[in-house]
């Protein structure tokens, strides 16, 4: 949906940019887990959305509920991994959002992410010396999954890296952390 809404901004055609996420199921998923959970029943548990990377052929999109996992209880710790997670917008008139076309979008919709910033109790950034080594990451993982046709990632993994995800990690810039 947000693809076909946003035809315009090439940055929120693939999942994984701000303004790309469920803000409301990922602020009430993080809220059940770091809560009381349910006993027993069928209702008792709490499904984890899962993302299909291989989803609108290598684009990805959340995966249908029945692919979710199900956790019974309150887990120890809480890993929510995402390209953009825990990133903050930068001021309005940075130069580096004249950077890239639909950049200023995506900078706002940032501070959209607050709810699940304070339901986190620490961030962890990995920051690599050279961007390139994306790619080779990336292209090792897709030749491991095996369950994954070959043309399902690859055919568009390098299109969405170069143009619609590294711009805005270049543009966040080490502002990624919440909690220092």
């Amino acid at each position: 949906v947000v693809a076909a809404t946003h035809r315009e901004n090439g940055l929120l055609q693939v999942r994984g940019n701000a303004g790309t996420h469920d803000l409301k199921l990922g602020e009430e998923t993080l809220r059940a887990l770091s809560g009381p959970m349910a006993e027993g029943g069928a209702a008792g548990g709490l499904q984890i959305p899962r993302y299909d990377k291989a989803a609108r052929c290598g684009r990805g999109d959340r995966a249908p509920e029945s692919a979710w996992s199900r956790v019974e209880q309150k887990p120890d710790i809480v890993l929510l991994e995402g390209w953009m997670a825990g990133f903050m917008p930068v001021a309005a008139g940075n130069p580096l959002l004249d950077a890239y076309p639909g950049l200023p979008e995506i900078n706002q919709k940032l501070a959209q992410y607050e709810a699940w910033h304070s339901l986190v109790d620490a961030w962890v950034v990995l920051a690599i010396d050279d961007p390139r080594w994306v790619f080779d990451w990336r292209l090792q993982a897709e030749q491991a999954a095996e369950h994954i046709p070959p043309t399902a990632l690859r055919k568009g993994s390098m299109y969405i890296l170069s143009g619609c995800l590294l711009p805005c990690t270049g543009h966040a810039g080490g502002r990624s952390t919440r909690h220092e």
